[in-house]
């Protein structure tokens, strides 16, 4: 028996797992990618999420996720990050991810970078001021597509 029993659609749904480095929540997460959702792994610390993404059976469809849960922003950001994977492009979530660009810490803001990353299609690195301007609605600054990018286009592997 699969463990999505009713109607999910991985197409368009998106799964967050809380403290998904370890113990029932790694197990749910990893269950979860295994079956094909897309999932935020959410944890405190980046070296036990990049462990269980690594360890999962798909970790294309997994997203690290780290931070405090015990701060409202915090909250807020996990959130706007599981609605961008799922591209929901509303105004509230850009507006949660402009909060986490402007947090000081760096998790938080890889976060917001890469939840804009999967609504924008674009990479504008770890340019944090670019990425304020795409959070807050500003012009876009130049695009230009990494050598990585350009590489994938042409590469059929």
């Amino acid at each position: 028996m699969s463990l999505l029993s009713t109607p999910f659609d991985p197409a368009r749904d998106t799964a967050l797992v809380t403290g998904a480095g370890n113990g029932i929540g790694r197990a749910i997460a990893q269950a979860l990618v295994g079956e094909g959702v897309r999932t935020v792994f959410a944890d405190m610390s980046l070296e036990r999420v990049n462990a269980a993404i690594s360890a999962s059976g798909r970790p294309e469809l997994a997203v690290p996720w780290v931070g405090d849960l015990a701060r409202s922003d915090a909250c807020d950001a996990l959130l706007a990050a599981a609605e961008a994977l799922g591209k929901i492009k509303s105004p509230d979530s850009m507006k949660a991810l402009a909060v986490a660009l402007d947090d000081r810490d760096p998790a938080m803001q890889y976060a917001g970078v890469q939840s804009l990353k999967s609504i924008t299609g674009h990479d504008y690195g770890p340019d944090v001021q670019a990425w304020k301007q795409v959070a807050t609605g500003g012009s876009l600054p130049p695009y230009t597509p990494s050598v990585a990018e350009r590489l994938r286009k042409v590469t059929p592997f």
